[in-house]
């Protein structure tokens, strides 16, 4: 689905960035939903890669 949508984008010159979560879950330290092998296949079909960071913005 995802190779499908950035070829639409980039059919019209428009960039294909994928909002990804963090590699290991904060909270718990457990590997999270999103790991190297889902970031290889992706890599060659998207234009770019933005790590959700908010998990990491509080104090704790």
């Amino acid at each position: 689905m995802i190779t499908h949508i950035c070829e639409a984008l980039k059919e019209k010159k428009l960039d294909c960035v994928l909002v990804i979560p963090p590699a290991v879950t904060p909270s718990s330290g457990q590997p999270g939903m999103f790991g190297r092998e889902q970031f290889e296949q992706l890599a060659p079909v998207v234009d770019g890669f933005s790590l959700m960071t908010y998990d990491f913005s509080s104090g704790r």
